[in-house]
């Protein structure tokens, strides 16, 4: 940086007396006390080698040099100031920025159709790069920068995680058609007994059905533990084993009508899938617009889920 470089406030102070002509009536205007803006006239004088300002029988007069700056320092001031007042524009149609997301395959297949059909109209040089991560890395990479935002719900985070609700949603227990208990209430008994794919992408996440099973202080029969919520349901409607799932996704999936969604008697109570971000994007505007793009899809698919089949 050069030493002899004048710092905005400089130019601040000599755009005001400037206009005061008067070292008091300066230091008014810019709610700085009469020494301070004695000391920054003897500052510019020095660098600009110049007095600037002169006495006469008149008040304080401009120098020849003094004159000619005013316009320069004048637009160089705004120019400064319009920086600070002005937030950085994004624009959609042109943009050329990558989305990093976090959302699990059950909201890959519910929200991802929409959100990159909506991408495509509205942003169609950006990209998005979607990753599968458990809760707990969810929160470290939303910390740290490595993912914008998240889809997800249930999570623990900080305070420096802001969240707002996306879409609502409950578990429901799905089964084939075909399966004997089809047309049967399920009972929490029956809930038990049953054969259950276990869906979890992390072997310390808890949430949803295990976290009620285990505050009841009951288990259930696991068969198989896999990582995803696709797999799942399609493996349930071919074979008698079950799987306690999000019911958006289940009816989304659910296209031949091949399942059989029911209440679950423990862990089915109703929860909403939630936006998390960073609050260092709070108003970044590129993240603000991902975020508002997501809810409004959210907003076009969410309808109320009703009573299970």
């Amino acid at each position: 940086m050069n030493p002899n470089a004048l710092d905005v406030q400089l130019l601040q102070v000599f755009e005001a007396l400037m206009a005061e002509r008067n070292v008091t009536k300066a230091a008014r205007q810019l709610g700085l006390s009469q020494s301070a803006v004695s000391h920054a006239l003897g500052r510019l004088r020095e660098r600009l080698d110049d007095p600037l300002l002169v006495r006469t029988s008149n008040g304080m007069a401009p120098t020849p040099r003094a004159l000619e700056l005013v316009g320069p320092v004048r637009h160089a001031v705004r120019q400064v100031e319009e920086v600070f007042r002005s937030e950085p524009r994004f624009e959609p149609a042109s943009s050329r920025e990558s989305f990093v997301i976090r959302i699990g395959d059950s909201n890959e297949f519910v929200l991802l159709p929409a959100l990159i059909k909506e991408l495509e109209a509205k942003a169609p040089h950006a990209s998005l790069v979607v990753r599968h991560l458990s809760p707990d890395d969810t929160v470290k990479a939303l910390e740290d920068g490595s993912i914008d935002c998240a889809v997800s719900a249930l999570l623990r985070h900080p305070k420096s995680v802001r969240a707002t609700a996306l879409m609502r949603d409950r578990m429901v227990c799905a089964m084939s058609r075909n399966h004997p208990l089809a047309r049967q209430t399920l009972t929490t008994e029956r809930f038990l007994a049953l054969r259950h794919i276990r869906v979890v992408q992390d072997a310390g996440d808890s949430r949803f059905v295990d976290e009620a099973l285990r505050e009841r202080r009951v288990t259930r029969k696991v068969v198989a533990t896999i990582p995803h919520w696709v797999v799942a349901l399609h493996a349930v409607s071919t074979c008698e084993m079950v799987v306690a799932a999000s019911e958006r996704m289940a009816l989304h999936f659910d296209t031949g009508r091949q399942l059989v969604l029911k209440r679950l008697p423990v862990g089915g109570d109703p929860f909403a899938w939630q936006l998390y971000w960073h609050r260092r994007h709070e108003t970044q505007p590129a993240q603000r617009w991902m975020r508002k793009l997501l809810v409004d899809v959210c907003k076009a698919i969410e309808s109320p889920s009703g009573a299970s089949r």
